[in-house]
């Protein structure tokens, strides 16, 4: 018995138990998690939660902390938010479909920006402003203004890949049910709830501040959540899944490793200045002729790796004991192509976000003043009009068509591109246009495309058409005579 003992409670033996119980664990975990969660969400009695997802608040520590993130997201964000956003009444219910598919695109041209600015001016009348629906867009809640407002949203909508609106609506008073304020709520907050039968929906929306629940169970019905594609389709009814396809998927997650690069370059370079001068050697003169072991040789390299491998020693000499000598090292290869590399990756983020140019950021010496006007007009064109459409759609199906209005009028939230200044070069080239026409829209419709006001005059509700053109049957042809 005194033999067996420590065979079996040496801590051999224990170990070996431990692993197998373990493995004994993971086999059965998965199973019994499946069984209890089955149980508890299956049975419909509580809609499985859905978390926010951990980069989120990396996103906005992205934004905060990484001076490149800020600058494209910002400059995107800001750019588009000065697009103001206005209430119409509809004029022509299918023109309005019509212009939403003009709109509907990636890239506008300059005859596809003719085309909306017309088709607007056909289909849409704008609203006054004491119109309920132009006040609420105008004045968003009493402590962000419109271009505040969305630029918060479109930073959200940039960084995390969705954002989240709130439509508060009052219970008592004259304005009971109807929508008086428009809020955003961070996305790191936002705790959803699913359906448990296929096709799942989002039932409730969850927001919570310092882990505690602020608005328990929101109905779909206030809040628009415009999210980007996300193809990671996890499913379960356990409150560990993610159900990621009902979460918008952040540009920066596939830019994981790209940030990674640029911040790691930051930290370089500031070290590299910090220490100052070219990485070396300070090494002992007086052990120079004393033959080393290889094993203290070993342990010298071993610390000197470890030494060169940390941020913040870059630039900074290595000691050893004894009379000092140095040996300057130079910098490595790709301390010496930093520069570069920090260019490269700026121009792979902006990638991420739809191609903006670099020359926007003055990171290009060659750009010239015509060249900065082009990426300017490309950035609204590829970047903001896209972006700013996006969201007018979401407003008009879950905001102007869900909504009470005290009277029966179609309204159509829309942007009004006209006032963008690096937009309107290619008025003159719109003039020449309507100039070539031989049948023009009438003078009214002509004016609404340059903004002015329309003349009360029923001849300028007219189409205007050129002298000198002739209907083909009025006109004589003489046959020439056949040759013989």
């Amino acid at each position: 018995m005194k033999i067996l003992l420590p065979d079996l409670f040496g801590k051999r033996k224990i170990t070996g138990l431990e692993l197998q119980l373990k493995a004994i664990q993971n086999i059965f975990s998965p199973a019994l998690t499946a069984m209890l969660s089955e149980q508890v969400w299956g049975r419909g009695a509580i809609n499985p939660p859905i978390y926010p997802d951990h980069t989120a608040a990396s996103a906005a520590n992205n934004y905060i902390n990484n001076d490149q993130v800020y600058a494209v997201v910002n400059k995107i964000a800001e750019t588009t938010s000065l697009i103001p956003f206005y209430t119409y009444y509809q004029k022509d219910e299918r023109k309005a479909a019509k212009l939403r598919t003009l709109t509907s695109r990636q890239f506008y041209s300059s005859k596809g920006i003719y085309d909306i600015m017309l088709m607007q001016a056909k289909a849409l009348d704008e609203a006054p402003e004491t119109d309920p629906l132009a006040e609420l867009l105008a004045k968003p809640n009493p402590y962000q203004s419109q271009q505040e407002f969305f630029l918060a949203a479109f930073c959200y909508y940039l960084l995390c890949g969705e954002v989240f609106i709130y439509k508060y609506r009052p219970d008592m008073g004259g304005s009971a049910g109807a929508v008086i304020e428009l809020h955003i709520l961070p996305p790191s907050n936002v705790i959803l709830h699913i359906s448990r039968d296929y096709p799942q929906s989002v039932t409730s929306y969850e927001f919570i501040v310092g882990g505690k629940s602020i608005y328990k169970s929101i109905p779909p019905d206030d809040i628009i959540q415009i999210k980007k594609f996300n193809p990671e389709n996890s499913y379960g009814y356990d409150a560990t899944s993610n159900y990621s396809r009902f979460r918008g998927l952040s540009p920066l997650v596939p830019a994981r490793k790209l940030l990674t690069r640029l911040t790691s370059a930051d930290d370089a370079s500031v070290s590299q200045l910090q220490n100052g001068g070219l990485p070396g050697i300070v090494y002992d003169k007086t052990l120079g002729n004393e033959e080393v072991s290889q094993d203290s040789l070993d342990l010298m390299r071993q610390h000197f790796f470890s030494y060169i491998r940390k941020a913040e020693n870059k630039g900074a000499p290595f000691f050893s004991a004894g009379e000092k000598g140095y040996i300057p090292i130079g910098l490595k290869l790709a301390d010496m192509e930093l520069s570069g590399l920090q260019n490269m990756d700026f121009k792979r983020l902006c990638n991420i976000y739809g191609g903006i140019s670099t020359i926007l950021f003055n990171s290009e010496a060659a750009a010239t003043e015509s060249n900065v006007k082009e990426m300017i007009k490309q950035m609204y064109t590829n970047i903001c009009l896209p972006l700013a459409y996006t969201f007018r759609d979401k407003f008009n199906s879950e905001l102007v068509a869900v909504s009470n209005w005290p009277d029966k009028r179609k309204r159509f939230v829309d942007v009004d591109i006209s006032g963008i200044t690096e937009l309107q070069d290619d008025y003159q080239q719109l003039a020449n246009v309507l100039a070539a026409l031989p049948i023009t829209p009438t003078g009214n419709e002509m004016r609404e495309l340059f903004k002015w006001d329309a003349i009360d005059n029923e001849n300028m509700n007219l189409p205007l058409v050129k002298q000198g053109y002739s209907l083909i049957d009025e006109l004589s042809f003489s046959m020439p005579a056949p040759i013989n």
